[in-house]
């Protein structure tokens, strides 16, 4: 696997799913007290998760899938942990092994979909994110819609990218990431007016959205209204001096009349 950056890519991902059906079939039966530990190997492993100790928590996790490898949770969960440490290729082998055992698993199809923005891979996250929002029982299909939206966006696919956002806004209107990916798309559409109404009404819900500050001082800017977008984009420039968001923002300021 090539460790590394998000931009990192590798095509080992085949031959670890391989190997973890041959140990599947030399498992065996999994017994009351192999269940009994591998949960508890999943559960300190997920600890160690959350709390960002990632080498733990791939340590547990393999030993808990060691223990039970029929555990679709354990599975997911080591994705997971080698999603947060970019082992892309290790990650894939997990989500693949975690939805073959357990299809009905939309929390698996969302975070491999979120895998595949992470590293750009937009028409590939689509699919995955596709099984998680048109799941009948998962509970927080926006997620899916709202990632759906943004690899659409990045595709140029701004009707199927308008079509998702819209989505999440029927069920919550005021789902502040999806009001910015719909007025991202008004924007590159080059209806500015209904962008920056919809910036406006994403920092009513949330002021510290800098993403938020930086598309409306943008969308100021190109209609001309420098008076406003000045201080929304040394606000950005300021408080992000080393991100693409502030990078942008300097741009347009050097633009400034």
């Amino acid at each position: 696997m090539t460790r590394g950056p998000a931009g990192s890519r590798g095509r080992a991902a085949g031959r670890f799913a391989v190997l973890l059906g041959a140990a599947w079939l030399a498992a065996g039966c999994v017994t009351a007290q192999k269940a009994e530990k591998a949960r508890g190997s999943r559960d300190l492993g997920y600890a160690y998760l959350q709390e960002g100790n990632l080498g733990g928590a791939v340590e547990e996790l393999r030993k808990s899938i060691a223990l039970n490898p029929r555990d679709p949770e354990a599975h997911h969960r080591l994705a997971l942990a080698y999603f947060a440490r970019r082992f892309y290729d290790e990650a894939e082998g997990s989500f693949r092994a975690a939805t073959r055992l357990r299809e009905d698993f939309p929390e698996a199809w969302l975070n491999w979909g979120s895998m595949k923005l992470a590293q750009e891979r937009w028409a590939e996250a689509i699919p995955l994110l596709e099984k998680a929002a048109l799941d009948p029982t998962y509970r927080e299909p926006g997620r899916a819609w709202h990632n759906i939206g943004h690899a659409r966006t990045e595709m140029g696919d701004l009707a199927g990218a308008r079509e998702a956002f819209e989505r999440v806004l029927k069920v919550t209107a005021l789902f502040c990431p999806s009001v910015v990916g719909l007025g991202r798309v008004h924007e590159k559409q080059g209806d500015l007016r209904e962008a920056v109404r919809l910036y406006r009404r994403a920092r009513q819900c949330d002021e510290g959205d800098l993403h938020a500050v930086l598309r409306l001082g943008v969308a100021l800017a190109r209609m001309g209204e420098w008076g406003e977008a000045l201080p929304l984009l040394n606000l950005v420039a300021d408080r992000a001096p080393e991100s693409g968001a502030g990078a942008e923002a300097r741009d347009f300021l050097e633009r400034a009349p």
